[in-house]
């Protein structure tokens, strides 16, 4: 084999090496990785967690999003079978100045942008807007104001939490009423988005537990141009640190969780 043949075949592999090195894999299982609320949930031997009602656990540590690295998360969990016990895994997503995003403030509604055509004031359950044909009614659905149809305002955080109850055309214009008031005035002109509500970015999955172990896995890429969606972070997101919903709902059910990660690739 020429001198030349072997180098790039070392090339090659000094490539694929450094490909190899730069994946990292974090484990959680100290309960010093954790802040869990309520902390008296959660204690721990042999390398198991076990969890006893509705529990809220946050790794303490963050971690840079690179959209273009894959990040995976596992964890394996079973329950002891008395109490149903519900299991969330995933993201909490922060943008670069460290504020939490909220599912609502990026999961647009399709074909929902518009705009007031007569100023609406704190107080008040409507507003009456250019055309919301496209507006739905849904106890879980607020909007978002001061948006861009481009999407270039996401994550948004100028948030209405006032579903809408009613849609009704009024001539030329569309009257949206709602089941809250408004807690923010409004001028005419100001354009909005109606947006969705929801839980947290569940990458890794989520159920039911039963009395058998089972592994939780999935994994994230990219970040979403407008959205929220379990594959690609949603968007303006920096930051996440990896959160589990244990027992959720149900303060008498006990659970136990083991062998938590996530690698970087």
């Amino acid at each position: 084999m020429s001198t030349m043949a072997i180098k790039g075949m070392l090339g090659a592999l000094t490539v694929l090496t450094a490909g190899t090195l730069a994946a990292q894999t974090t484990t959680f299982n100290t309960l010093a990785d954790w802040n869990c609320q309520p902390k008296q949930n959660v204690t721990m031997a042999d390398g198991v967690f076990k969890v006893t009602g509705s529990t809220n656990m946050m790794t303490v540590k963050k971690f840079d999003v690179d959209p273009s690295r894959t990040y995976v998360l596992k964890a394996t969990a079973k329950t002891d079978g008395t109490e149903k016990s519900m299991f969330y895994f995933g993201f909490n997503q922060f943008d670069k100045n460290g504020r939490n995003i909220p599912c609502i403030s990026a999961a647009i509604v399709a074909q929902t942008d518009t705009e007031l055509v007569a100023p609406a004031k704190k107080g008040d359950t409507s507003i009456k807007v250019k055309d919301g044909s496209k507006w739905r009614v849904n106890q879980w659905f607020g909007f978002a104001y001061n948006t861009d149809p481009s999407f270039s305002d996401l994550p948004n955080f100028n948030i209405a939490q006032c579903p809408v109850k009613e849609v009704k055309q009024e001539g030329e214009a569309w009257l949206l009423t709602f089941s809250k008031p408004l807690m923010v005035d409004l001028a005419s002109g100001t354009k909005v988005r109606q947006h969705a509500d929801g839980g947290y970015m569940y990458t890794g999955g989520s159920g039911q537990l039963t009395g058998t172990w089972k592994t939780f896995s999935g994994s994230a890429k990219d970040i979403a141009k407008s959205g929220f969606n379990y594959v690609k972070f949603a968007p303006g997101t920096a930051k996440v640190q990896v959160i589990m919903l244990v027992n959720w709902g149900n303060k008498n059910a006990t659970a136990e969780v083991k062998d938590i990660s996530l690698e970087v690739k």
